[in-house]
């Protein structure tokens, strides 16, 4: 333990896990910001509704978002935890917006049972580790 910060020099590895987890969300919204940019005519010409500029957007979101919570969560800023609830709510959020009233496909909802048993697992999991590593913050 460190005497100045409070905090223990080695990172734990649920926080590993938690940065490395939005490492994975911050890729992932990345690679549709570039798909969707790279198939922006197919995309147009197929009527996928609400669009190519949709997905453009909620990716570059959605890679911005979890690059800085990754890179908060790796450094143990203070603030870091917080973030990482906002995002990670919000991203849960905008999952069933977007397939109970954004998606126009019948098979948006097919797996719904383990999309909300998956949602619930993971805040609750994110929720226990930020609070029971709450004193690795700075």
């Amino acid at each position: 333990m460190n005497p100045e910060t409070g905090t223990t020099s080695r990172r734990p590895w649920w926080l590993k896990l938690l940065a490395f987890a939005m490492l994975v969300l911050s890729l992932s919204g990345w690679l549709r910001l570039q798909q969707s940019l790279a198939r922006w005519d197919d995309l147009s010409q197929a009527g996928l509704q609400p669009g190519p500029l949709y997905l453009a957007i909620t990716g570059a979101l959605a890679g911005l978002a979890g690059l800085v919570v990754c890179i908060a969560l790796w450094r143990r800023s203070r603030w870091a935890p917080g973030l990482t609830i906002v995002v990670l709510v919000s991203c849960i959020i905008w999952l069933w917006v977007d397939r109970l009233w954004i998606a126009r496909s019948p098979a948006a909802l097919t797996n719904w049972p383990f999309l909300l048993g998956a949602s619930a697992v993971i805040l609750t999991g994110t929720i226990y580790a930020l609070h029971r590593g709450r004193n690795h913050f700075r």
